[in-house]
């Protein structure tokens, strides 16, 4: 079990934080670091190199709830039902022809690698509906989902596998709580982010 700072404190137990960003490529991989304001978590962020990085996906996140006053998503929401059902097909395929099991590192790694003919499967990650990477996946193809619920996964998520950097909002058009994932791989989410996630928005790798 991961260790949780808040606000760079260590702390016993899970608790409701409103911002969590976790994952291997932060300062250290084995811990949460969690926070009680934007104001912490930008301090944070700039005290550790990654400032523009999150910056700059606070703006695209910004842009993209500003496109909720659209009159219809019904285009857009078939868009993404293609893309996800594609996504799948070429999953069950490449475990077949590789004998990897979806859910393994090994498998993760060989589906987002580019390949020169092929190129990735998907980028930049694979949501879970149980932990240990189990039950129906949902996988991101270098797009964001303002509404779970657009595919029947609004709080069904249990575990993770994300290359590069994205966000879980607690509610759609990503509001509320967030989880910012940085190269995140995690088998189960712990108490307080088990089927809570409502939308997810994605940097790409």
């Amino acid at each position: 079990m991961r260790r949780i700072l808040f606000n760079g404190r260590p702390v016993e137990g899970q608790r409701d934080f409103p911002i969590i960003i976790a994952g291997n490529e932060l300062p250290q991989r084995d811990v949460i670091y969690a926070f009680d304001s934007e104001e912490s978590f930008d301090d944070w962020t700039r005290s550790n190199g990654l400032a523009d990085k999150i910056n700059r996906a606070k703006r695209s996140i910004s842009e993209a709830r500003a496109l909720r006053t659209r009159s219809s998503f019904d285009d857009v929401i078939r868009r993404q039902r293609t893309l996800i059902d594609r996504i799948n097909i070429d999953l069950q395929e490449l475990s077949q022809r590789t004998g990897l099991s979806l859910g393994t590192r090994q498998f993760f790694e060989r589906a987002i690698q580019t390949d020169i003919f092929e190129g990735r499967i998907f980028d930049p990650g694979i949501f879970y509906e149980h932990v240990n990477y189990e039950g129906h996946w949902l996988p991101m193809g270098n797009l964001s989902y303002p509404k779970l619920s657009w595919h029947g996964w609004d709080n069904r998520i249990s575990s993770l596998q994300f290359g590069g950097l994205g966000c879980m909002f607690e509610h759609s058009w990503f509001e509320g709580a967030q989880y910012w994932m940085v190269a995140e791989d995690t088998a189960y989410l712990g108490d307080f982010w088990n089927d809570r996630a409502s939308s997810l928005w994605s940097g790409g790798m």
